[in-house]
């Protein structure tokens, strides 16, 4: 527990320096303890396949295969087209598939090798990150071992298209330790410290937006280890470290600018409607409840959530998640003098929540991956309570020393267990989604997939009704008004595909893929102007598209354009050099104009 230091003291703050920033010796058998529980409890996911977005994210993605010319789009607007899938600006998640495939190609198990191997680092910062909160080894044990076992963090480690949430975490972490590593209070001794967290915050914010709330988070840190619990401290403290504060913000405000402004992606803004601001402001505490129900109790995991608001303000599930939550908020207030390990954490875990708190409207407002980087403040709290809180409490000495590590072993082993099934569940598209589709009956996202799941095994006609059940929950489905498209368009289904294709396009006008097989259709059955509209389209959405201007050149031929039509080749042969297609159709229409 941490005790109330002596005003001499607090005049000169203890700064954490080498003595809990190095890894020393004594450090490297829990640290070997982890890493060893970490790669036990997912060793099994290694041989998992690509499930649900990693088709969009890797497997269908043409541009993965060509890292050399597209890797410079990371860095332009055209990052959407490069990163198929993504909805906003992470280049830092997207690098990562793209140096992944330059190793393994479409190995799926060097994809889960690296996000497993990405797990295990992260449960090492948070054993060096609980270590600076909790100031005993022990109990940072304890946080890394529940941060390695917890059911509700699989999501995040198994689904290939997720590793965002532990790059962001990674880069979350390190700059987090490297702060609290500046010893001083001037600026320029700790130049190189503070130089890697800020560039680390930067990295965790391009890899997943959770990071945004570092600054708080520092700030937090701040008043705990200052013992600042008057209004003078508390601004005494701001004004001590207001240099390092200003950095943060700025590093913060350059991330939103291009997130909002720079790189703001037109197709993030469809999304499910969940009430008004009002109404998600007054509902807030029960969907923060929800998200610590899976932090304490992650049974009946769910690959997508239906989430919804509750009826009434007085309805039974409210009231219950408003007194929960204001307990807590006000017990965090209550301990803050005994145990502000304990305080900390709470307050970890309610402000890292914040970006999913849907307040700027979420396509998906509740996920286990969304605990990744606020799971830490559970740990600490869960660890602190199992050790520092539980011993003292013992009337025998001994009884803690053995109570203890039982009761950790007990958590960690049911943990490890149900993470293990869990695992399991995310070996395949159909064992997955056949399983989300019973807990999560009326998610359109769990047919659409299952759906997606019976097409690749061509059981095209299951596919068909669940892609429709899909679009029954939720007629806006643009992908799933596409997908049953694709399924029709296989089929031979034309006259069904077609209205498919154009109430994708309806929903979401940017969608390149139904305008490219709208494009197809209507070239196959003669209708070229109509085709060569839709393949301009694909062309204006993804410059870098030669598929498209390919058919564009193929439509102009077929309307005797053939010098449009060499100038689309053309194109293709600047985006591919070595597409023989374009190059046998220019020398052919160039001996047509000859003759």
């Amino acid at each position: 527990m941490n005790q109330k230091r002596n005003s001499a003291e607090k005049s000169q703050v203890k700064q954490p320096g080498n003595d809990n920033s190095e890894i020393s010796t004594s450090r490297l058998l829990p640290i070997t303890i982890l890493v060893l529980v970490s790669l036990v409890v997912y060793f099994n996911s290694l041989t998992n396949r690509f499930v649900y977005d990693d088709y969009a994210t890797i497997v269908e993605n043409k541009y993965i295969r060509h890292p050399v010319t597209s890797l410079p789009s990371l860095f332009s607007r055209s990052y959407f087209n490069i990163a198929s899938g993504e909805a906003s600006y992470r280049p830092v998640a997207t690098l990562s598939y793209f140096l992944i495939y330059a190793i393994g190609g479409l190995n799926a198990t060097y994809y889960h090798l690296f996000s497993v191997l990405l797990h295990a680092l992260n449960v090492i910062l948070v054993y060096l990150l609980a270590d600076l909160i909790i100031k005993n080894r022990y109990s940072a044990l304890i946080a890394g071992l529940l941060f390695a076992s917890h059911p509700a963090l699989s999501e995040a480690v198994d689904a290939i298209s997720y590793n965002d949430d532990l790059l962001s975490a990674f880069f979350f972490f390190l700059a987090f330790i490297s702060y609290a590593r500046i010893a001083s209070k001037d600026m320029l001794p700790a130049l190189k410290v503070y130089s890697l967290s800020l560039f680390s915050f930067l990295l965790a914010m391009l890899s997943k937006e959770m990071a945004i709330t570092l600054p708080a988070i520092i700030f937090l840190y701040d008043l705990k280890i200052r013992d600042a619990d008057t209004l003078r401290s508390i601004v005494g403290t701001i004004k001590d470290r207001l240099y390092f504060y200003s950095g943060y913000l700025a590093v913060g405000l350059l991330y939103l600018y291009l997130r909002f402004w720079a790189f703001y992606h037109p197709g993030e803004s469809i999304k499910p409607f969940y009430g008004s601001l009002i109404e998600r402001i007054i509902y807030l505490p029960a969907h923060i409840f929800s998200i610590i129900k899976l932090a304490v109790f992650p049974a009946d995991l769910s690959a997508d959530y239906v989430f919804s608001y509750p009826g009434g303000f007085y309805e039974s599930g409210n009231l219950i998640a408003l007194i929960v939550l204001t307990g807590l908020v006000g017990f965090s207030f209550v301990i803050y003098r005994k145990a502000k390990a304990i305080f900390f954490g709470i307050w970890w875990f309610i402000i890292t929540l914040f970006p999913v708190y849907n307040l700027i409207p979420l396509y998906n407002p509740l996920a286990d991956r969304y605990l990744y980087i606020p799971l830490l403040g559970f740990c600490v709290l869960a660890a602190v309570v199992l050790n520092d809180f539980l011993k003292a409490r013992m009337s025998r000495p001994w009884a803690g020393k053995v109570i203890t590590p039982i009761l950790v072993i007990i958590i960690v082993g049911l943990y490890t267990t149900a993470t293990i099934a869990r695992n399991r569940d995310w070996q395949d598209g159909l064992t997955l989604w056949s399983k989300t589709v019973k807990s999560s009956p009326n998610s359109s996202i769990a047919h659409g997939s299952l759906g997606h799941a019976y097409q690749e095994l061509g059981r095209l006609d299951e596919a068909v009704e669940e892609y429709q059940r899909a679009i029954a929950i939720y007629p806006d489905d643009y992908k799933a008004h596409y997908n049953l498209g694709v399924v029709y368009d296989q089929q031979g289904l034309f006259d069904k595909a077609v209205p498919s294709y154009q109430r994708a396009i309806q929903i979401n006008p940017a969608y390149p893929n139904a305008h490219y097989n709208l494009g197809i259709i209507y070239q196959k059955q003669g209708m070229v102007e109509k085709a060569i509209g839709h393949f301009k389209k694909v062309a204006e959405l993804d410059p870098a598209d030669y598929e498209a201007r390919n058919n564009l050149g193929v439509a102009y031929a077929m309307l005797g354009n053939l010098d449009e039509a060499i100038a689309q080749w053309e194109k293709v042969l600047e985006l591919d050099r070595q597409n023989q297609s374009a190059r046998e159709n220019i020398l052919k229409a160039k001996e047509m104009i000859d003759n």
